[in-house]
C-alpha cells in the first residue's frame, strides 16, 4: 500500500497487520524530513521497530547526504539503495 505521511484508518490497520513495512525515501531534506515524521508516527502507535525496511530512492543523487547520515540521525538501517 501506498499511503502519505497523513495516515488514513485503512492505512493504519494495513499497517498493524503487515509483517514488513517500507518506507521509501530519497536524499534529500524534504525526503529525511518525511521519513522522521514517518517513524514517529508508526513507532507512537505501536508498531514496533524490527517491522520498518528503509529503501533510499535515487541514493546517486549528489545532494549533500548519503545512506550514512540517514542511519545515523534517524538510528534505523537503510536496507536498500
Amino acid at each position: 500500500m501506498d499511503a502519505s505521511v497523513d495516515y488514513s484508518d485503512s492505512a493504519l490497520v494495513c499497517f498493524d497487520l503487515s509483517d514488513m513495512i517500507c518506507l521509501v525515501t530519497s536524499l534529500d531534506v524534504v525526503g529525511v524530513k518525511h521519513l522522521s515524521k514517518a517513524l514517529d508516527t508508526l513507532l507512537t502507535i505501536g508498531l514496533p521497530r524490527e517491522r520498518f525496511r528503509v529503501v533510499l530512492n535515487r541514493a546517486d543523487s549528489k545532494v549533500g547526504l548519503d545512506a550514512s547520515d540517514v542511519e545515523r540521525v534517524m538510528k534505523i538501517r537503510v536496507d536498500a539503495m
